[in-house]
């Protein structure tokens, strides 16, 4: 096993490998040396977690960029990576997996050439399928760093009631964001709904989940978040449950974060990485939008993009970037949900921007912008 220096990233320990206990309802995040920067050459990274507990392991993957079948991960229940593990190269991130066994391993494998960002890995400690969740209708949570909470609907995996009005509150006692994960979703159609969003204050415009389509991952903008459940008088369903995280606030002085702007103008000096994002992202972008980015670098460098994640509506929603100051209406539009290569600036400056119709929305891009001394 190789393990290389741990150095911190948001407040997190990267490594080449290492042996880590994990608990029920609490998670651990890994990754790739050097990530989101390019991981080293002939690396073979191998990561043991022993759940303390008894309960299962889950692995959830938040991003994958490596050389295509070169450069792997390979994943399986045990003490010891076998040739049983599952592997994955490339840029398609794989499907959450859980392992009932009380071991789990995970394994990073580079070779001699080239190098890409990596991956980025959340290992959970779940229940065995008979743990307590919380089910009242309501309350306030106060969450640390790494801690994992499941919220269900009351009476849940049974049918709710009636005439419900539940909210819950969560605060990162840390200053992080919190993030719900949906693992089952049921509700009658249009009269019976769950909200969320940041903040300790319900904002009744916000969407309204309801039916069978599970709503997609959402991180808070902040260190709140509210999650609430209306059903009215009549039919009743299975309602849901979801997992909630207190994670990292992503507070690291090297990072930069433009957040979720629709647009604007930022320097970029030589070590920064500036991360920007889709209005609204990671939940859905809204309709008629055209933002510009421009950036410039400091004489002598060159400005580099990476994507961490790319989803749009096909041909009609898409995103453009390219050299100079002045944005070209003929370069290339990248849309659907093939991430775009790196793009690496001829000079200091560069634009991007990104177009959405009055139709269907999808989750967007997430990108950083990094300057290279030349």
């Amino acid at each position: 096993m190789g393990v290389g220096n741990k150095k911190k990233r948001n407040g997190e320990v990267v490594e080449c490998g290492g042996n880590h206990e994990i608990g029920e309802g609490s998670f651990q995040l890994i990754s790739s040396p050097n990530y989101p920067g390019d991981y080293g050459n002939d690396l073979d990274c191998i990561w043991i977690f022993t759940q303390v507990d008894g309960g299962n392991t889950e692995l959830h993957f938040t991003s994958l960029d490596t050389e295509p079948n070169y450069d792997y991960v390979e994943f399986g229940a045990g003490s010891s990576p076998d040739k049983n593990g599952a592997r994955h190269s490339g840029n398609i991130i794989p499907s959450d997996v859980t392992f009932s066994s009380g071991m789990v391993w995970v394994l990073f494998h580079s070779d001699q050439s080239s190098t890409r960002p990596g991956f980025e890995l959340r290992v959970s400690g779940l229940g065995n399928g008979g743990e307590e969740v919380v089910e009242d209708c309501g309350g306030h949570n106060e969450l640390a760093e790494g801690v994992l909470l499941e919220i269900t609907s009351p009476n849940y995996p049974n049918t709710y009631g009636d005439n419900l009005d539940c909210v819950w509150t969560f605060s990162h006692i840390n200053g992080g964001s919190i993030e719900f994960k949906f693992i089952d979703f049921e509700t009658e159609v249009v009269h019976d709904f769950v909200q969320f969003g940041s903040g300790d204050v319900v904002d009744p415009s916000s969407t309204k989940h309801q039916g069978s389509v599970i709503p997609s991952d959402y991180t808070s903008s902040g260190s709140a978040a509210w999650l609430s459940l209306h059903t009215d008088a009549s039919v009743n369903m299975q309602g849901f449950r979801v997992r909630v995280m207190a994670v990292d606030g992503g507070d690291d002085n090297d990072d930069d974060d433009v957040g979720t702007q629709c647009g604007g103008n930022f320097e970029v000096y030589e070590g920064e990485v500036w991360h920007i994002e889709t209005p609204y992202y990671p939940t859905n972008y809204v309709d008629n939008l055209d933002c510009t980015w421009m950036f410039t670098g400091m004489m002598g460098t060159e400005l580099e993009v990476r994507f961490r994640s790319f989803d749009t509506e096909a041909v009609h929603d898409y995103l453009q970037l390219g050299n100079g100051n002045t944005v070209d209406e003929h370069a290339a539009r990248y849309s659907g949900n093939t991430l775009p290569d790196k793009f690496v600036s001829q000079g200091t400056r560069m634009w991007m921007t990104f177009h959405s119709d009055g139709s269907v929305n999808d989750k967007g891009f997430r990108a950083t912008v990094s300057a290279l001394g030349s």
